[in-house]
């Protein structure tokens, strides 16, 4: 079972008011380790990626949120330390926050993920900033794809399903961005649009309202057992 749980923060909440709430509902572990961060946006959206988490994997695997803790692989990716056969991965972007949980049970294979998403709105001020990345970064194929539409919407929307295949591609093999945007020639675009990636991995992406949120694995699973979950803001405290 690989679930996609995506949340909105609403634009009227009270920060520190929602910020303490978090913070009671957290794991102690991860309420430990944002104690010292002084960034209010930071700890926000990191308590709610955590809180989006933690929440639906308790539910899932009968596990107290009080007794989940966390430790690193080698390439410095998080995961559970009390279940090795749980692969997650969290992603923000303005208001738009998304977790990814993967639950591999039985003999099922072992699928490690990663899941990237970012807000395509506010489209004059990220056509810009897109302009110079796609030229920078992006092969050929991937400049005609973008460019091959007048519609600015589309536009945005198409430049950023291949930011983020490249965003979840790394968080997936935990190679980091700079290292994946070094190679240009790593995506395949078929002819109705869908996108892959060379070397195999699985791409599968969803749009909402406001974010293309793109889901990177190891392994294929059946798209069956893939499902995108909106969670209302108002339901991470219960």
């Amino acid at each position: 079972m690989l679930n996609v749980y995506y949340t909105e923060i609403p634009g009227n909440i009270n920060k520190n008011e929602t910020i303490s709430a978090l913070f009671a509902l957290v794991s102690p572990q991860k309420n430990g380790s944002m104690r010292d961060v002084p960034n209010a946006d930071r700890v926000l959206v990191s308590l709610i990626g955590s809180r989006l988490l933690e929440k639906h994997a308790s539910a899932l695997l009968g596990v107290p949120v009080s007794d989940i803790t966390y430790e690193n692989l080698t390439s410095g990716k998080p995961r559970f330390a009390f279940d090795q056969n749980v692969s997650f991965n969290i992603s923000h972007s303005g208001n738009t926050v998304c977790a990814a949980l993967n639950i591999s049970g039985g003999s099922g294979p072992y699928i490690e993920v990663g899941v990237d998403c970012e807000e395509f709105i506010d489209q004059e001020q990220k056509l810009k900033s897109m302009t110079k990345l796609t030229e920078r970064y992006f092969s050929e194929a991937e400049i005609g794809y973008v460019s091959g539409c007048r519609r600015k919407a589309e536009k945005c929307r198409r430049f950023y399903k291949l930011w983020t295949a490249r965003e979840a591609h790394a968080k997936l093999s935990g190679t980091g961005i700079f290292r994946e945007i070094s190679d240009k020639d790593v995506i395949v675009i078929d002819q109705k649009g869908g996108l892959s990636y060379r070397d195999g991995t699985l791409l599968m992406q969803f749009l909402t309202e406001r974010a293309v949120i793109t889901l990177a694995a190891d392994r294929l699973p059946d798209p069956a057992d893939i499902t995108l979950i909106n969670v209302p803001f108002n339901e991470l405290p219960a």
